[in-house]
């Protein structure tokens, strides 16, 4: 399994001016892969980023819904060489604290863990 981060290349970084990112899961191995995404904890505080999934209408690009991220697992498992794009949102407005820092865990069908920091930071109203 590969996982991209759209301008970041090992960390899901939300500042005050990017309030949405994608991360791009493709699958690298011969054999179909399923994954699922899961928040934890980072080691610095109990919070949790505030994320948002968000889905883009097929029909009508510009329509996009927002919901609370707890976990996510697509619905089919990917083939060889396929990708799959999830798009995350901040909820700044839920942001109690100026900088949270928590980790997104992968895991695959395989028994694999992998887990990338998150961060995201406050917009500072002046």
């Amino acid at each position: 399994m590969e996982v991209k981060i759209q301008g970041v290349k090992d960390e899901i970084l939300f500042l005050p001016e990017i309030t949405e990112l994608e991360l791009n899961i493709i699958n690298r191995s011969p054999d179909p892969l399923s994954f699922t995404l899961e928040q934890v904890e980072g080691l610095d505080n109990a919070n949790q980023v505030p994320l948002s999934l968000v889905k883009t209408d097929l029909t009508a690009s510009t329509i996009k819904t927002y919901t609370n991220f707890t976990t996510y697992e697509p619905v089919n498992a990917l083939k060889p060489g396929e990708a799959h794009t999830v798009r995350f949102a901040i909820r700044q407005n839920e942001m109690n604290i100026d900088i949270i820092r928590s980790l997104l865990m992968i895991t695959d069908d395989l028994g694999n863990r992998f887990y990338l920091p998150m961060r995201a930071e406050k917009l500072q109203i002046k």
